[in-house]
């Protein structure tokens, strides 16, 4: 897996998230799986086509995204609708995936991407693509997100 393809999804979500005021972010260590799992509560998806294919899963804790999103303002923090989060976790995918294709573009790479899939569950595990993936950890003042990069070259 090419690295210049890696590094665009985890600028993107640093970026928004420092574009939403969430600052003091810390990169994990890159680690390598076999294929694309994700066992936290809820994990948007989201298909690249284009100029490279593959998904890219954004996972992490319930409690997270809660605060996450307050912190954001994409949830009032008077809301406890799981339906209102989970929302939230779709129109943040789509940020990310956005400014993503903005530098792959700017790189002189059209990528084009499907709408994300939200899952949510309490103590789940489920296998998304039986590709080589690339997962870092995006430690946030809430939480950590988990990036999985799983793309076919």
């Amino acid at each position: 897996m090419n690295v210049k393809h890696l590094t665009p999804f985890v600028d993107a979500l640093v970026k928004v998230l420092n574009d939403h005021g969430i600052d003091n972010l810390k990169r994990g260590k890159l680690l390598k799986k076999d294929v694309m799992n994700v066992d936290l509560d809820v994990t948007s998806v989201v298909g690249i086509g284009g100029g490279i294919r593959g998904n890219i899963a954004y996972s992490l804790s319930s409690e997270t995204c809660r605060h996450l999103f307050v912190s954001m303002g994409l949830v009032n923090p008077s809301d406890s609708q799981r339906s209102k989060i989970l929302k939230a976790v779709g129109v943040f995918a789509e940020l990310i995936i956005n400014e993503a294709a903005r530098i792959f573009l700017d790189g002189g790479i059209l990528i084009t991407s499907a709408p994300p899939t939200i899952v949510s569950g309490n103590e789940m595990f489920f296998i998304i693509s039986p590709v080589q993936t690339i997962t870092i950890d995006i430690e946030t003042p809430y939480g950590a997100i988990e990036t999985n990069i799983g793309l076919e070259e």
